[in-house]
């Protein structure tokens, strides 16, 4: 069991302008959280088990506003292993697998016709229910290391005052592989990662309200994109020495 508090930024405090609010009188937020942990651990596994539970009061909104409760409450599973590695004279193969699932309710919803908040609960947003990690690590005797993880984030609705979701759009599941490869004679290692493996074209949810929208024909609806289009495929390079 814990308990935390968050302090207002400065910005929303002192900082407004004309397309942005402050608030000097803005109180905390706090959190109040629950948590129960098992752990299980037999020769070469570990994983855990994690269900918990969060209640947030005085939630500090994009408007410079106290306003409204959310909870949240999920499940983590947590595993890693080892195995023995087929290739001779190398160091065992390892990995690890998480799953979350997140479940967010907020006391208070944003009603797009009147553009104002109004009292009844609703999903948050922004936050997908499920997501799962997952990575392997391969040693190649003691020169060569070949590491390859993944990131899977299942379909998720968007914030509440996103205008998107007023047009009850989502974003879309997505699965991203990223690859390590190092080669090492001492006293040098060269390192080649590559993000994004398969150049998978996906998106985050915008900050704060998310406001703008995606109709370029128009004005755009406010300050802070609604989706916010992430980075293809990548590499770097690098090489260092020991000395």
């Amino acid at each position: 069991y814990g308990e935390a508090f968050q302090e207002p930024a400065p910005i929303q405090l002192w900082g407004g302008w004309l397309g942005r609010l402050a608030n000097p009188d803005l109180k905390p937020e706090k959190v109040r959280n629950l948590e129960l942990i098992a752990m299980y651990q037999a020769d070469r596994f570990f994983g855990d088990v994690s269900l918990y539970r969060a209640d947030y009061r005085d939630v500090i909104k994009e408007e410079a506003e106290n306003a409204g409760k959310r909870k949240v409450y999920g499940l983590e599973v947590r595993s890693r292993f080892s195995l023995g590695n087929p290739i001779a004279q190398s160091s065992d193969v390892t990995g690890y697998v998480y799953y979350t699932y997140t479940h967010t309710r907020s006391s208070i919803r944003y009603n797009h016709q009147t553009g104002a908040w109004e009292a009844g609960e609703a999903n948050l947003g922004d936050i997908a229910p499920h997501k799962v990690h997952a990575g392997v690590n391969l040693p190649v005797q003691n020169r060569l290391n070949l590491f390859v993880s993944g990131q899977y984030v299942g379909q998720k609705a968007l914030y509440l005052r996103n205008p998107l979701r007023a047009e009850n759009r989502d974003l879309d599941a997505y699965f991203v592989a990223n690859c390590n490869i190092r080669y090492r004679v001492h006293p040098w290692t060269v390192a080649l990662r590559i993000n994004n493996v398969f150049n998978r074209t996906y998106f985050h949810s915008g900050v704060e309200a998310a406001s703008a929208g995606d109709d370029f024909g128009a004005r755009s609806l406010g300050w802070m994109n609604s989706v916010v289009p992430q980075p293809g495929r990548s590499f770097v390079l690098s090489l260092n020495i020991d000395y």
